[in-house]
C-alpha cells in the first residue's frame, strides 16, 4: 500500500521537472544566435537568473569566426567601481561597463542569444562605438541600483535597461528574450 504514494510523488516530481524545462529551455525563452561566417556581429544575450525564469540581458560583439570581442553589461557597481553580477542589497549605482574577455568565461561561449546585427568588422565597430557613446551617457546619470535588480513601486532601472537603451542609440531593435526581464522595456536615455 505504501507504494502508490510513492509512485505518486515521483510521477509528480517528475512532471514538475518536465514542465520546468519546458518553460525555461524552450528555443523562444532561449534562443541560440544565428551564425554570421565571415561578418561580424551584434548579439542581445542572457544570462539566466532565479532557476532561469528571470535574466540578466547584456550585448555582445562577435568577430568574424564567432568568438566573442566585447561585451557591454550594465552591472550594480560600488563607490570603488568594483562591480557584483547580482545585487542583493540597494546603494550600488548603475554603471554600464565594457569586457574584453566575457564575463561567462570561454570567448567562444554561446549564451541564450538574438543576432541583431550582422556585417563588416567597421560597421559593426561603429555601431558599438554609438553604444559606448549612450553608455557614457548613462555612467554620468548615477542611477541607483535596486536589491536584485526589482523596483515594485516605480519602474525598474537595471541591467535590461541598459541593454534595450545601447540597442536604441545603435539602431537595433530590442526584441524580448527570455521569461521574466524586469526593466527590459524602460529606457534610460531619450537619445
Amino acid at each position: 500500500m505504501q507504494m502508490k504514494p510513492l509512485f505518486q510523488k515521483v510521477v509528480t516530481l517528475l512532471l514538475f521537472i518536465f514542465v520546468y524545462f519546458a518553460i525555461t529551455s524552450n528555443p523562444i525563452v532561449r534562443p541560440k544566435a544565428s551564425e554570421a561566417p565571415g561578418l561580424w556581429s551584434i548579439e542581445k544575450a542572457q544570462t539566466p537568473l532565479a532557476l532561469g525564469f528571470a535574466a540578466h540581458n547584456y550585448l555582445l560583439l562577435r568577430n568574424e569566426q564567432g568568438i566573442v570581442e566585447r561585451e557591454l553589461h550594465g552591472l550594480p557597481t560600488n563607490n570603488d567601481g568594483s562591480f557584483v553580477k547580482v545585487s542583493l542589497v540597494p546603494g550600488r549605482t548603475l554603471n554600464v561597463l565594457e569586457f574584453e574577455k566575457p564575463l561567462e568565461g570561454a570567448r567562444d561561449y554561446r549564451p541564450s542569444a538574438i543576432t541583431l546585427y550582422s556585417g563588416t568588422r567597421e560597421d559593426a565597430q561603429k555601431k558599438w562605438r554609438e553604444g559606448k557613446a549612450c553608455a557614457e551617457k548613462i555612467n554620468k546619470e548615477s542611477l541607483p541600483y535596486p536589491a536584485l535588480g526589482i523596483k515594485f513601486e516605480q519602474d525598474t532601472v537595471n541591467s535590461n535597461s541598459v541593454a534595450t537603451t545601447l540597442l536604441s542609440c545603435m539602431n537595433l531593435p530590442s526584441p524580448h528574450v527570455g521569461l521574466f526581464t524586469p526593466g527590459s522595456r524602460k529606457m534610460i536615455l531619450d537619445n
